[in-house]
């Protein structure tokens, strides 16, 4: 199956400088790559509000 990776330079709901302070670092395959948690994550999922991002919310709980 198709694997998507989104790459975002913003994000709405959210400061950089606290999602970056409480981010998740895994190494995959040598390569250090930096995620959301998932309190911020569910920030912008609530503050951007489209139907698919409010499912995601539901899903999550």
């Amino acid at each position: 199956p198709p694997h998507r990776i989104d790459i975002l330079t913003q994000a709405t709901g959210v400061d950089f400088e606290e999602c970056y302070s409480s981010k998740i670092s895994l190494a995959i395959d040598g390569l250090v790559v930096n995620f959301i948690d998932v309190e911020n994550f569910k920030k912008n999922k609530q503050a951007v509000g489209r139907l698919q991002d409010l499912a995601d919310l539901e899903s999550l709980k």
